[in-house]
């Protein structure tokens, strides 16, 4: 009786594990702006991503602010989203709207190129690319990320320039980023990780060796 209670104890650890797991991959999504490193006269693509869209991303109205020594040039919504505007208000303010009339943006678990922009190094220093804004998801209601700025590196050797240093506009930027598998042995989504599992079901198997051993004459 007592080895019959400890083999369902064992699979009740295996159960609670594996549910705080699918739990903890329900994060809360970040707006994110990638870093860069520029020459000064020279431009480079920044993107703006969205870690995780898992309810979808039906639409969204943002706006890109650049502080610093660095200066917006030009912008561009990611063609994922089937209605695009991106208006460059001034040289440190970008207004950026989307709505996924596809539906190209659904359950998505890994990150999300929504928008990229093209800014241009002044004078030796930083800038700070901020973003804030409304995300919606499918279902018509608010997503509420976190925010994440990124910060452009204007450095006066050029061989020490990071990203993508470029003449062309913002719609030439790179692809989608794809979340990476996470240290610890997690995945990027946050749940448990292979070894986790495999040492889970090894104590299942032990017990249950236990428990055929004792009912044996």
């Amino acid at each position: 009786m007592r080895v019959a209670v400890l083999a369902v104890a064992a699979l009740a650890v295996v159960g609670v594990v594996l549910a705080a797991g699918g739990a903890g991959a329900q994060t809360t999504p970040t707006v994110t702006v990638t870093d860069a490193t520029v020459a000064p006269g020279e431009t480079t693509v920044v993107q703006v991503r969205l870690t995780a869209a898992p309810a979808g991303v039906a639409g969204y109205d943002a706006t890109v602010t650049v502080d610093g020594a660095a200066t917006v040039v030009d912008a561009n919504v990611s063609d994922q989203f089937g209605l695009t505007n991106a208006t460059v208000v001034d040289d440190a303010t970008v207004r950026l709207r989307g709505a996924d009339t596809d539906g190209a943006v659904q359950n998505r678990t890994d990150a999300v190129t929504v928008a990229r922009l093209v800014v241009r190094g002044d004078d030796a220093g930083t800038a700070t690319v901020s973003v804030d804004g409304r995300f919606d998801a499918d279902d018509g209601s608010r997503i509420d990320p976190a925010t994440e700025s990124g910060t452009v590196r204007v450095a006066a050797e050029t061989g020490t320039a990071t990203g993508t240093q470029t003449t062309e506009t913002a719609a030439d930027g790179g692809g989608d980023a794809t979340e990476s598998p996470g240290d610890d042995g997690e995945t990027a989504a946050g749940g448990p990780g292979l070894d986790v599992v495999a040492a889970l079901l090894a104590l299942v198997v032990a017990v249950a060796g236990v428990v055929v051993r004792c009912r044996r004459p």
